[in-house]
């Protein structure tokens, strides 16, 4: 849940038991670099619900870990806690900051952790359904689904969803069906954010028009038009997304 939670997301522990934590794996420059060099494209900030103006920065842990060679293989807390130990220690990292310009901010603390949606489908209720990784009190793997979503468009394509009462927010993987790869990353969050919008907006399925449909065969005619064209849109925003949702049906009946 968002309520409460800190602009930052590492867990609190002492030194002695961080500094045996980090020994216990491997990390060089080539890790630290690539995290440096990376981190801002993963940051998002996201509202805090009940707080005006207020906002948590969070990192899309998950999806940069999977896009960096030099990162595979590493826990999201090992690698935010690498994040905290190379801020307060490293020369190369002494007044880094995350954000846009002006409103660029330095972190001593990580960017906090969002719970992941991995092959996840979009649902005409407006919510979202995939198996979930990092939800507290939930194991690992387990399928869940959201209540619904909003502004998708602008959350989708940046790799996120926020439920609409505001109250929780979710990195997305990769859609059901789909075989994910680094290149085609944004496209594929492009392409579900329109598709996503447009079929939650229309929300109207294809229409069944009877034989014996008034208003002549003018009439006729363009409900058959109008038809074509909606089922057109459907399947080529099937299409566009490749598997927004692999049990998406379209029944079109000439009549």
């Amino acid at each position: 849940h968002l309520s409460g939670m800190p602009c930052g997301g590492g867990k609190d522990v002492d030194d002695g038991e961080d500094d045996a934590y980090l020994s216990g794996m491997p990390w060089g420059d080539l890790q630290s670099f690539a995290l440096h060099d990376n981190l801002p494209k993963y940051v998002v900030v996201i509202p805090i619900p009940g707080k005006k103006d207020k906002y948590g920065t969070f990192a899309l842990w998950r999806s940069l870990i999977k896009d960096s060679v030099e990162l595979a293989g590493y826990e999201v807390e090992y690698v935010m806690r690498r994040y905290e130990a190379d801020v307060k220690t490293r020369e190369d990292w002494k007044g880094y900051r995350i954000g846009d310009g002006g409103d660029s901010k330095e972190f001593g603390t990580a960017p906090g952790e969002l719970p992941l949606l991995e092959s996840f489908e979009f649902h005409p209720d407006g919510g979202v359904s995939g198996l979930s990784y990092g939800l507290p009190g939930i194991a690992d793997g387990v399928s869940i689904r959201t209540t619904a979503v909003t502004d998708i468009e602008k959350t989708v394509i940046m790799g996120y969803v926020r439920t609409a009462d505001g109250s929780a927010a979710y990195e997305l993987g990769s859609p059901a069906g789909s075989i994910y790869s680094e290149d085609m990353r944004q496209n594929m969050l492009e392409n579900v954010a329109r598709t996503a919008g447009t079929l939650m907006r229309s929300g109207v399925p294809p229409a069944v028009v009877p034989a014996s449909a008034g208003g002549g065969s003018d009439a006729m005619d363009s409900n058959l038009v109008n038809l074509a064209g909606t089922t057109a849109m459907l399947l080529a925003a099937a299409s566009a997304v490749g598997m927004l949702s692999h049990h998406l049906t379209v029944n079109v009946f000439w009549v």
